[in-house]
């Protein structure tokens, strides 16, 4: 009897996490055709190879100093190929390297965001990608994509926020001021419920045992 309910319980508790878990997991936009495409962040990098840990592309001005090639918003490139979450583009200028794919659309509407995980904790200032203050706020409750991940020991988090103007800020902002998307609240209501549940079987399985040794010492 015991073996039969710890099965059940079980069974139950990784059919809940996959369900849960097929909500909570992030949808991401459409993908990407070959093609014209025009950059929607306010700016970006392009990479050697389809990672954010990849060296940066850079050409070399007019004192053989290398400069890092920055898109700005509205800039159009050419997609040439896709790998996972980036785009192999070339530029108007005839650069070529790898760009985060969700910094670029092929339509005209404003609202193709990236997949969002973090919230700001309250108003705080936004720095560019030099650290420089912009300026601009980002509100209490704001949501911001960590796209180089997120570490509270750091001062600053790589940040892509979405401003009033509908387009996406590409910088960084205080790290304490960031709260990172964490386990779902409906995941932990759920293990609460099964927790509760698995208690009281388990509970009303050792009164049961117990009535029944005191049965046979009758």
């Amino acid at each position: 009897m015991t073996k039969k309910l710890f099965s059940k319980l079980f069974i139950g508790l990784c059919l809940l996490f996959t369900l849960v878990g097929s909500f909570a997991a992030p949808k991401l936009s459409s993908a990407l055709e070959l093609g014209h495409a025009f950059v929607i962040a306010s700016r970006c990098n392009l990479y050697q190879e389809a990672k954010f840990d990849s060296d940066k592309v850079t050409v070399l001005d007019e004192e053989e100093q290398p400069v890092l090639i920055t898109l700005k918003l509205n800039d159009t490139v050419t997609v040439n190929d896709t790998q996972d979450d980036f785009a192999f583009v070339t530029t108007e200028k005839g650069a070529q390297g790898w760009v985060y794919k969700f910094y670029l659309s092929q339509n005209t509407s404003p609202d193709i965001y990236p997949v969002f995980n973090g919230s700001v904790r309250k108003d705080t200032v936004i720095y560019d990608i030099d650290k420089n203050s912009t300026g601009e706020l980002a509100l209490a409750g704001s949501r911001v994509y960590l796209y180089e991940g997120y570490d509270k020991k750091s001062e600053y988090t790589a940040v892509q926020i979405a401003l009033a103007d509908s387009s996406l800020f590409t910088g960084y902002i205080s790290t304490a001021d960031i709260e990172p998307d964490g386990v779902s609240k409906m995941l932990i209501v759920a293990i609460t419920i099964i927790a509760a549940a698995a208690t009281i079987i388990l509970s009303l399985v050792f009164i049961k045992k117990k009535r029944k040794k005191k049965e046979k010492k009758g």
